[in-house]
């Protein structure tokens, strides 16, 4: 990447946050629920090798993405932009971010693949089938 495009790119950034500071709340609020839920997996949550209690570690993380993203989503709108109604912004962050957080599984699971010390419960184990027994 030369100088220029570099540049390029970086104004494009500033510009869609000046002119669309909801979107990029949102989908920044989302990324930030991921590294906080990444963060809790990888220092808190214990690493879990019983089917049971994986599930109810995946179910647990996820949630907490959906919750962690939406709330710092909305956080993020309202400092930015408060001309919008609350209930909006609130509506609009859980809706984006439940959506969003769909997609955590799969960058967890890689990211543990990629980084084995992260241990997602969300990491395909070898062996392991589709009912993960």
């Amino acid at each position: 990447m030369d100088a220029e495009s570099g540049k390029s790119w970086l104004s494009y950034i500033f510009d869609l946050s000046e002119h669309n500071p909801d979107k990029v709340c949102m989908l920044s609020g989302a990324l930030l629920g991921w590294i906080i839920v990444l963060v809790l997996e990888r220092f808190v949550l214990p690493t879990v090798q019983d089917p049971a209690a994986k599930r109810r570690q995946q179910a647990f993380t996820f949630f907490a993405c959906w919750l962690l993203g939406a709330i710092s989503s909305a956080t993020m709108w309202w400092a930015w932009d408060d001309a919008d109604p609350l209930k909006a912004r609130v509506v609009a962050s859980v809706v984006s971010t439940g959506i969003l957080s769909f997609l955590y599984p799969i960058g967890a699971g890689y990211l543990t693949t990629k980084y084995p010390a992260l241990g997602s419960a969300w990491a395909k184990v070898e062996g392991e089938n589709k009912e993960g027994k």
